[in-house]
């Protein structure tokens, strides 16, 4: 049995527990969350630009997690 309040936070956060679906939902939460991988990339090299550092620990971690995120993409 599931606990009840499980359900009323998935009623909140409009979250779908695999068990009870609660509406229809237009994108699939993987689509979401795939998303927002890819748009690390993205957001990472923003920051690079912003706060003018272009270490090599910046590009490291750009490569690391956007290449991640275009993975998913394809």
């Amino acid at each position: 049995m599931v606990n009840p309040l499980l359900y009323e936070y998935a009623k909140i956060f409009d979250f779908d527990l695999g068990i009870l679906s609660f509406e229809k939902k237009v994108f699939p939460l993987n689509y979401i969350i795939n998303s927002q991988k890819a748009g690390t990339i993205i957001a990472m090299f923003s920051l690079m630009c912003y706060f003018d550092n272009f270490s090599l620990g910046a590009w490291v971690y750009l490569a690391l997690h956007g290449s991640y995120g275009i993975k998913i993409l394809f």
